[in-house]
Order: C-alpha cells, then sequence, then structure tokens
C-alpha cells in the first residue's frame, strides 16, 4: 500500500507542562523545606526571567538586579468574585547600597490573551510594597519619607468597600518599626495573577487606582533593564482569603514535558526537566504500568534520553515519566506512545517560526488538534535568540552553565502552548550551524544548542 503523507502547515511553535500538586485554597511556598540550591522555584511558579532568580539555604534569592524580577504563582488566581485575600512575605536585602529599588507584589497581572500563560509571561498588574529607602507606596513611592531598610515582612490586607471599591491595607514590619498605608482601590485592579517582586523599576503611569482599570495596550511596562543593587532573599510567601482560586492543573515541573519518536521497532523518547540543580536526577520511565528504563539527567541540557530496542509498533502504549526528588516527592508525567499508523494517509503538523507575540496561540494550537495529527514535526526556528535576552550572574564555566539555562528559557514556550508531543511521534530539527556561532559568540547561548548532535550520535 502506498502512504501519502499529509502536511498541515502553521508558522508557529508551541509547549506544554505538567501535572501538579496542591488543592487548598490557601498557599505556602517550601522554600524553607528544601536544602536544593537551583535556579528553579519549584512547580508552582513561573520566574522571570530565570536566571536572575536561585532557591538556595531555604530562600528564593533575586541574584540579578533589574527591572520587573518577578516569581509568579501559577497555582493560585484573585477571582473576579466580591471577597477578601491576604498576602505575605518576609525578606532581606542581600545588597542595600542602591535606593532606587523596591520589594513587593504585583497583583492582578493580566497579559493580552486572557491565559494564565500569557499573564504569567507578559501580564501587567498593580504594583506595591517597599521602596529599598523603606517607604510603602501603591503604584509609585510618594519619594517624601527616607529610612534605612535591610529586610522585614509585608502583609497586604485586601476586603470589600462600597460599590466596586476595596481597601487595601499594606503593612511593613522590620526590628525598628512597624508601617501601615491603607487606600482604596477599584477591584478591576485586583483579579489575576500575582507575582513576588524586586524591581529596579517603578510604573510610568500615574494613575487614579480608585477608577477602573485600563485595557492592557493603555498600561505601561516595567523596564526590564539589568543594572541596580536591588538584590533580596525571599524566606516565605503565604496567600489566603475566599477571592483566591486554586489551580493545581497549571503547575509547570520539573517534568515540563517529553516527545518520542518510533522507527523500525525502536522508541526514542527526550524527557525535558526543569533545572533541577543539585536535586535527585534520575527519572525512570514506565510503560504499559511497568517500569522499564532509567536514565540521568543532562548537566546542560537538563534532559533524560530513552532508547527501546525490539518495540511493539502494532498497538498503543501508554506511559509514565516517573521523578522522584530529594525528598520523595513524586511527580509524573503521562502520554501515549501510538502504535505505527498503516492507514492511507498519514497526517502530519508542521510547526516552526516560534515567536512570543500572540503566545500562547490558543487558536492555532485548536485548529491543528482538530486535525488530529499522527505526527508533529518541528522543522525550524524553534526559538528566537532577541526573545527573553538572559541576563549574565556570572563569568567564565558558569555563565556557560547559566546560558544553557536561558537557551531553556527561550524554547520553553514552544512546548508550553501545545500538547501533541503528550501522545504524537515528533521530529525536532536542530539550529543551524549559522545560528550555533552566532549564539556562542554574541550572546552565549550555546551549551544546549552545541551539545545536541553529540546526545544524538549517543542516543
Amino acid at each position: 500500500m502506498t502512504t501519502r503523507i499529509l502536511v498541515i502547515l502553521f508558522a508557529i511553535s508551541f509547549l506544554y507542562g505538567c501535572k501538579p500538586i496542591n488543592t487548598e485554597t490557601s498557599f505556602t511556598a517550601v522554600w524553607d523545606q528544601s536544602e536544593v540550591k537551583r535556579p528553579w522555584a519549584g512547580p508552582d511558579f513561573w520566574l522571570n526571567p530565570i536566571q536572575a532568580w536561585q532557591q538556595d539555604s531555604g530562600q528564593l534569592q533575586c541574584l540579578v538586579s533589574g527591572g520587573d524580577r518577578n516569581a509568579v504563582l501559577l497555582t493560585r488566581e484573585i477571582s473576579e468574585e466580591i471577597g477578601s485575600f491576604s498576602t505575605s512575605t518576609s525578606f532581606d536585602l542581600i545588597s542595600t547600597s542602591d535606593p532606587a529599588g523596591w520589594i513587593g507584589w504585583q497583583v492582578g497581572l493580566k497579559g493580552e490573551w486572557s491565559d494564565y500563560r500569557d499573564d504569567a509571561i507578559k501580564g501587567k498588574g498593580l504594583c506595591l510594597g517597599v521602596s529599598t529607602d523603606g517607604q510603602l507606596f501603591v503604584g509609585q513611592p510618594n519619594k517624601t519619607e527616607k529610612r534605612p531598610l535591610t529586610g522585614g515582612t509585608l502583609t497586604v490586607e485586601v476586603t470589600p468597600a462600597e460599590d466596586d471599591l476595596y481597601n487595601l491595607r499594606l503593612e511593613l514590619t522590620t526590628t525598628q518599626h512597624l508601617d501601615t498605608l491603607t487606600i482604596q482601590i477599584h477591584g478591576s485592579w485586583l483579579s489575576g495573577l500575582l507575582a513576588l517582586t524586586a524591581s529596579q523599576s517603578y510604573p510610568s503611569d500615574t494613575l487614579d487606582y480608585r477608577l477602573a482599570r485600563p485595557v492592557y495596550h493603555q498600561l505601561s511596562e516595567l523596564s526590564k533593564r539589568q543594572g541596580g543593587n536591588t538584590k533580596v532573599a525571599f524566606k516565605h510567601w503565604s496567600v489566603s482569603g475566599d477571592k483566591v482560586t486554586v489551580h493545581p492543573e497549571r503547575a509547570f515541573g520539573p517534568i515540563l514535558w517529553a516527545q518520542h519518536t518510533l522507527s523500525d521497532q525502536v522508541m526514542k523518547m527526550s524527557v525535558q526537566m526543569a533545572p533541577v540543580g543539585d536535586d535527585s536526577k534520575v527519572v525512570t520511565l514506565h510503560i504499559d504500568g511497568r517500569a522499564q528504563q532509567q536514565a540521568t539527567i543532562d548537566k546542560l541540557g537538563r534532559n533524560a534520553l530513552f532508547r527501546i530496542v525490539d518495540w511493539d509498533d502494532t498497538k498503543d502504549h501508554p506511559y509514565t515519566v516517573v521523578y522522584k526528588d530529594h525528598q520523595d516527592q513524586t511527580y509524573t508525567y503521562e502520554g501515549t506512545i501510538r502504535k505505527n499508523p498503516t492507514k492511507e494517509v498519514i497526517k502530519m503538523a508542521s510547526l516552526s517560526c516560534v515567536d512570543d507575540r500572540g503566545f500562547p496561540h490558543q487558536e492555532v494550537v485548536d485548529h491543528v488538534m482538530d486535525h488530529d495529527p499522527d505526527i508533529a514535526s518541528f522543522h525550524g526556528d524553534q526559538l528566537y535568540e532577541l526573545s527573553n535576552k538572559p541576563p549574565s550572574i556570572s563569568s567564565g564555566a558558569m555563565r556557560f552553565l547559566e546560558s544553557s539555562i536561558g537557551t531553556i528559557r527561550k524554547i520553553i514556550p514552544t512546548q508550553w502552548a501545545i500538547k501533541t508531543t503528550k501522545t504524537r511521534h515528533t521530529l525536532m530539527k536542530g539550529p543551524s550551524e549559522r545560528i550555533q556561532k552566532r549564539t556562542s559568540s554574541r550572546w552565549h547561548l550555546s551549551p544546549v544548542l552545541m551539545i545536541e548532535d553529540s546526545l544524538i550520535k549517543k542516543w
């Protein structure tokens, strides 16, 4: 029988996430329960940018000063329903020589496309907290009073008031004093995601927050320029209240995604992990409910590779990727390796030209899935070099390691948006030699790109 391949072309690329954990309305970060060192805050969070952050010594640390450094909470959201909520964090300033920065939250983060992934990466919200010279503020500090600040506990309490207004109380407790700030705010500013923030930049808007929130494009974006000296260690973060909704399905990691191919009765699978640092390095693959192989996470690529020969390609096989961390917490990622298609027409989804504009491209994803492709082919431009250019933390060998994290960060939106790789055979073209040389010489993004060929040869 002659097999024809039907190619479905969509000039865009995507990405997917993993199964998560918390089911209670209240939330407390557990950084103090872990002694691991890694540039990843856990499956409940999305870090902007990941290269600026580190979990270490029971803290979440922002070590690269600049504008709009934030840790977005994915698994909780402030709803539009009438209700109350509170959030609290304790922090220490790692460096205190720059009075221009601030510590606190962005509340009600919303992007352009009414999708939490877009909200997490490009969302805009209400900035509030304390400046590094000790001034509580909502929106912008008034720069009238200055006092030394080395750390403390910040708390926000929000309760309904009359009409569409809410009472917002911001409190800073330090070893020397207690400061409070109370204002009224329109409820439209509150709904959305929450992000713990350490920033060198303030909003450029001068707004009356008692009025309804402007639309997305009418709000200014925080500058993300690197610089200054606002480096902070957060010890804990808690969120609670009846205005808080729970979304465990949004948790992302430590197993980010998996993709597989099947040829000549050989199955190959690549499992992409979050940068788990000095946590456990072993990943186990279960096929048809039984453990089949273990693989070690690659130091640079942060992926685990599996290869199984004598594969029965005449039937579907459910699989489960299993990862157990140093605290014996087990994470799983499930999918299906379909049988080798023998039908007359094979459908291929041809996916290329990843850009962050329009992310997460939900309409395109829906159209692709409506065609039920047998194969997903990512055949070029899986990332763009100028998207999310990483800050540099150090030099030499460490910069080489950090830049590999930056490359993973760039390709993550390719897999966070689409779910086909869980159940479809997947082909992904490696980067061109031109891109390898350019990234190596200019932006130091070579590690993940350069190791790909050597990994494939071993695989």
